[in-house]
């Protein structure tokens, strides 16, 4: 079976145009591009809406890399009832390396590593506590942070945004705030 060469012009890349996240609604068309609109500035995405969908440039993470993502949002009524169903076809990606986190993580696999070797290399005991501090600095302030934040993820976001009632205050109506209750002595 021949295979083709990454550089070969025939060879087959696979492209972001492939992949497409959806999610379904529980609510009006409109008012589902309004919480995509709002959960976009939440984001620091930049959305620009066109009738039923719109375009979207999102910032993403996915562990030590950071970058975007641009791709079309539409809108349309799903199976049942008043629900939406928002997909979201990627178009464009760019992921590039957080350079900071790999530094960081090759001084922990130094020191690792030098956790590891001390017991055949007996010189090494009196610097031995640095690499397991180092070591485990690496684990606090790089892997234990790592997170992911895609495509999928906002379109979660935005369900949740959907979901959640709007409140009286963002609408205008500050009739409807409560004041809190009067604080008594004992």
């Amino acid at each position: 079976m021949p295979r083709s060469e990454p550089d070969a012009p025939d060879a087959e890349r696979p492209s972001a145009a492939a992949e497409t996240a959806s999610v379904e609604v529980e609510t009006g068309i409109d008012r589902a591009l309004d919480a995509v609109s709002e959960t976009a500035e939440a984001w620091g995405a930049a959305w620009d809406r066109d009738g039923r969908g719109g375009t979207l440039l999102l910032p993403v993470t996915a562990g030590i890399r950071r970058g975007w993502v641009r791709g079309r949002l539409a809108a349309g009524p799903a199976g049942t009832g008043r629900a939406t169903r928002l997909a979201l076809a990627v178009e464009e990606s760019d992921y590039h390396l957080h350079t900071a986190a790999v530094v960081i993580l090759l001084l922990s696999a130094a020191g690792a590593l030098l956790t590891v070797v001390w017991p055949f290399v007996p010189e090494l005991l009196p610097i031995a506590p640095l690499g397991a501090i180092l070591a485990l600095g690496g684990w606090f302030l790089v892997v234990s942070r790592l997170q992911n934040a895609g495509p999928e993820d906002f379109l979660e976001a935005v369900a949740e945004a959907v979901k959640a009632p709007k409140s009286a205050a963002a609408e205008g109506d500050v009739s409807a705030e409560t004041p809190p209750p009067p604080i008594r002595p004992r």
